[in-house]
Parts: C-alpha cells; structure tokens; sequence
C-alpha cells in the first residue's frame, strides 16, 4: 500500500512539473515572438509622437487655449461608455418599454445615461451611446419595435400600438 501511494505522489508531482515546463516553454516561446515585433514598435513609436505634435500643433494654432490636459488619452477600438459593456442595447429596449410616449434614440440614450447615474453626459458618450442604442434598435425593427416614418425617427414597443408616434 505504501508503495502505491508512493508511486502515486509522484505521478502528481510529475504531472505538476511537467504543466509547470509545458507553461514556461509557452510564456518563452511569447515573449520571443513578441521580442521579433519590437522594432516595428519602435518605429510606430516614433511616428506616433511626431503626428501627436503635429496634431497639437494645429489645435494650438486653432485655439490657443487648448492644453494636452484638456484632452485626454483614450486607448483605441476600446469600451468607453458609463454603461456595463452588452447592456446598453437591453437598456435601450427597457427604456421604451417602459415608455407612454414614443422616444428618439436620443432621448432613449439619455434616460439611459441617467438611470446609470450620468446627469450630464459629455457629447461623446451621449453620441456613443445614442448609436449605440440606435443600432440595436435598428436590428430589432418590425420584431419588437417599430418607428415613425418621419426624421427624427420616434420609437415605440411594438406591442404598445396606442402609442402616437407624436409631432
């Protein structure tokens, strides 16, 4: 019996040592390759700094109170709105639900940003948000929700037709 789990411990401690070499051979083999795509890096590094002083450049030219500080980074194809990522859509539909009165896309994406706690939303993340909400709103067309033929579209639930579609 002793030698059993003997023979065992060490199958487990096997097992654990060669996971821990299969892990490190994999970490090895990613920063080599990430090592290989360092001077690509460096070089849009640098052209990277060159178009951010060109770019400040100009709007010091066109503003001259405009200040780095004034305008901070934002990392690209990144999610950058108030709302929890996949939930905007929902919300959106919630919003209208809950609706006596046909809503713009607009006016959906603020009451949005409201009930998240966002009284006064820059215009960005209104835009983001608006686009966002009018793009689900879009695919669900003629399913669940339906809108005026008239610019700016009114939105209603579909299942609520006593709704006007307003002014």
């Amino acid at each position: 019996m002793g030698a059993t789990n003997y023979t065992l411990a060490l199958e487990k401690r096997y097992s654990r040592l060669t996971g821990q070499l299969e892990e490190l051979r994999a970490n090895i083999e990613r920063i080599k390759s990430e090592h290989k795509k360092l001077p690509e890096f460096e070089r849009k590094h640098q052209s990277l700094e060159i178009l951010i002083q060109s770019v400040a450049t100009l709007l010091k030219e066109e503003d001259v109170n405009w200040e780095p500080a004034l305008t901070p980074p934002i990392k690209p194809w990144s999610y950058s709105i108030p709302i929890p990522f996949g939930s905007v859509g929902r919300r959106g539909h919630d919003v209208l639900r809950r609706a006596e009165v046909s809503l713009t896309v607009r006016e959906i994406a603020q009451q949005v940003l409201r009930e998240v706690g966002c009284e006064n939303p820059s215009r960005k993340i209104l835009e983001r948000t608006t686009n966002t909400i009018g793009v689900t709103l879009h695919r669900y067309e003629g399913r669940t929700v339906e809108r005026s033929g008239k610019y700016p579209a009114r939105w209603r639930v579909i299942h609520k037709p006593y709704i006007d579609f307003g002014p």
